[in-house]
C-alpha cells in the first residue's frame, strides 16, 4: 500500500490499473522477502492478500473518482515527535499516518489508517464507548500530530479521520470514516 501511495498509480481512478499496480507491488515484495519460490504457507497468504489488494482497488477507485487524491503516505513530523504535557509532565509521541487525503474540490482533508484483520472496523466504536467516553486515541492523536505541520503541508479545517479497511471479505474493505468535529478531536 505505501508503494501504491507513493507510485505512479496513487491518482488512478481505475479499478483494474489499481489493482494491476497492487498485484505487481505484491509480487515484487514477495519475491524480495521470500525468494522466487515461496514455500506453500507463504502462497496460500499471499493469494489472500491479493484478494484483499483486489476488492481494494475497487474501494480506492471509488474514492479517487469523488476526488480524493492521495497527498502523503507514512508521514511522520519532520521533528520525529511531538511533546505532550500530561499532568505537567513532558511526553513524547511518535507516530506515522499511513495516508493524507486531500479533496480540492470539497476542500478536505483526511488523515487515513489502513487497518487489515478479520474485522476492520468502525473508527467511532474502536474510538469511543456507547457513553461517549474516549478509549482509544490513536486517530486523534494522529491530528495532534498533524496540526502544527497544516500549512506547510497546505490543508485547512478540521480532518476526516478514519480507516482504509482491508478485512477478510468484501463486505469489510473500504474506507470507514469517523466526521468528529473540531471540538471532539480536541476532547479526544
Amino acid at each position: 500500500l505505501r508503494r501504491f501511495g507513493a507510485g505512479p498509480a496513487r491518482s488512478e481512478r481505475d479499478a483494474g490499473a489499481i489493482e494491476a499496480f497492487l498485484s505487481q507491488a505484491l509480487d515484487d515484495l514477495a519475491r524480495e522477502r521470500f525468494g522466487p519460490e515461496p514455500l506453500p504457507a507463504v502462497r496460500l497468504q499471499l493469494d489472500q492478500a491479493r484478494l484483499r489488494l483486489a476488492f481494494f482497488a475497487r474501494a480506492q477507485a471509488e474514492r479517487a473518482a469523488a476526488g480524493w487524491t492521495i497527498a502523503a503516505v507514512e508521514w511522520a513530523p519532520p521533528e520525529g515527535h511531538r511533546e505532550l504535557d500530561v499532568d505537567g509532565r513532558a511526553v513524547r509521541v511518535r507516530g506515522q499516518i499511513d495516508r493524507i487525503d486531500v479533496n480540492a474540490a470539497q476542500g478536505a482533508w483526511a488523515l487515513i489508517d489502513y487497518k487489515t484483520g478479520e474485522r476492520a472496523g468502525d473508527p467511532r466504536k474502536a474510538h469511543r464507548t456507547k457513553s461517549g467516553a474516549w478509549r482509544d486515541l490513536q486517530l486523534p492523536l494522529y491530528r495532534w500530530l498533524v496540526a502544527p505541520h497544516e500549512r506547510a503541508l497546505g490543508l485547512k479545517g478540521t480532518p476526516v479521520l478514519g480507516y482504509a479497511a482491508l478485512g477478510k471479505s468484501e463486505s469489510e474493505i473500504g474506507f470507514r470514516l469517523a466526521e468528529w468535529d473540531a471540538d471532539e478531536l480536541a476532547e479526544g
